[in-house]
């Protein structure tokens, strides 16, 4: 870096410097853009490195158009005799597995049709030796992912089995619980039936008791009145036997005798006699009274047998039987629910749940290319310059594990 920026003008050896540092203290973004500056310097080797690099990053960052435009422009861009070098090996297998990766796990996220054109220009720009490099990567990222392809549709095969089958068996459980909850409802219906029929036969029962109350309460005003007739007819004939004699007078006695004066005798009281029409009314109060006490009891013991008879059922009770009709909603309202699960499991997709749909995205995630050789690529940039750095022995670095790019994950959607 320190020999490069001591040149004048536009370095890319510069740029490219920088961005190898960027990548390995994890700045991706500046990187892209020092290999961008690096790519856009005059035609050599370091250009040619900054261009297989920044291929490199397209595809760990899984940007598929960026990756097609950048092997676009690289692959117009090689020297006539660069079939010779390193360098040019290295690009056209590069390339190939760019190709191999937009024909296969990447070709959802390209424009239709433009795997074929990209693979067209590949063709043409790498002839000779060149195509055989090209071919080689191409053809390996094709089996890769034609394996990972198999196994992820025999693994999909299978999850689609498994959902089938608890499928099946969910539906038969549905069933099995509708039909136990329709059983159930059929014997809270006639339960309720017949307590809604004794509730009403008890309500009849009690409505003739309440009558048969009714009428007893009519008979003993009409009893009491009658009573206190015959008491008050009583009580008149009382003192018509009580009223005293009239006095009599004493007839004068002969001249002469003694005792000559006038005076009273008393005499024995004489029976009176009864009041024919006081007497004739109590003999018919008391057959009044007679016929009501009659009837009071005749009602009595129809308001007894009333009360035996009057049906009262084990949860009979306004209480029980909305017991019942609480039991008989819930029931209700879990036949609905279940019949919306029938409803979904049968329209529902035996692969559509997150195993399976992760499956796709599995296959796409796996690398089917080599690891960015960045070590490799710094020391090879350390041979081209005779500076410091080149001449002082390799310090050891204070991480022993070698510096890895991180691959970015795939979008949950392909990008268009």
């Amino acid at each position: 870096y320190q020999a490069a920026s001591r040149g004048a003008g536009q370095n890319p050896a510069l740029d490219y410097a920088r961005a190898l540092s960027q990548l390995s203290a994890g700045s991706y973004d500046d990187a892209q853009k020092s290999l961008a500056a690096a790519i856009a310097g005059p035609p050599g080797a370091i250009t040619a490195r900054a261009s297989e690099v920044n291929l490199w990053m397209s595809l760990i960052l899984h940007q598929p158009t960026q990756a097609l435009r950048d092997a676009r422009t690289w692959s117009k861009q090689l020297p006539a005799d660069s079939s010779t070098s390193p360098a040019a090996r290295d690009t056209a297998y590069l390339c190939g597995i760019a190709l191999g990766l937009i024909q296969g796990p990447w070709k959802p996220d390209v424009p239709a049709g433009e795997a074929v054109l990209f693979e067209r220009d590949l063709l043409a720009a790498f002839p000779g030796d060149l195509r055989p490099q090209l071919e080689k990567a191409r053809d390996s990222v094709t089996a890769i992912f034609t394996k990972l392809k198999a196994g992820a549709d025999s693994e999909r095969g299978r999850i689609a089995a498994e959902a089938g089958d608890k499928m099946k068996a969910d539906i038969a459980r549905i069933e099995a619980r509708q039909t136990a909850i329709e059983n159930e409802v059929a014997q809270i219906d006639a339960e309720l039936q017949g307590l809604q029929g004794m509730a009403q036969a008890g309500d009849q029962s009690r409505i003739q008791i309440i009558g048969f109350s009714q009428q007893r309460q009519a008979l003993a005003v009409q009893m009491r009145s009658l009573q206190a007739r015959l008491q008050q007819l009583a009580a008149m004939m009382s003192q018509t036997r009580q009223m005293p004699p009239t006095p009599q007078p004493r007839l004068p006695q002969k001249n002469g005798q003694r005792g000559t004066s006038p005076s009273f005798v008393p005499q024995q009281p004489t029976p009176q006699p009864m009041n024919p029409q006081l007497q004739n009314e109590m003999r018919q109060i008391q057959t009044q009274l007679a016929v009501l006490q009659n009837q009071d009891a005749q009602l009595a013991a129809r308001q007894v047998n009333a009360q035996n008879q009057s049906p009262r059922p084990a949860g009979g009770s306004p209480a029980g039987i909305e017991a019942k009709l609480k039991r008989r909603e819930a029931l209700a309202q879990e036949s609905a629910m279940l019949d919306q699960q029938l409803v979904d499991s049968s329209n529902g997709t035996p692969t559509a749940n997150p195993e399976a749909t992760g499956l796709a995205r599995r296959a796409r995630l796996v690398k089917t290319y080599h690891d960015l050789p960045l070590e490799d690529r710094r020391q090879e940039l350390l041979k081209q310059f005779n500076c410091g750095a080149a001449k002082e022995d390799i310090r050891p670095a204070a991480n022993a594990q070698p510096v890895e790019i991180l691959e970015k994950d795939f979008p949950s959607q392909p990008v268009r």
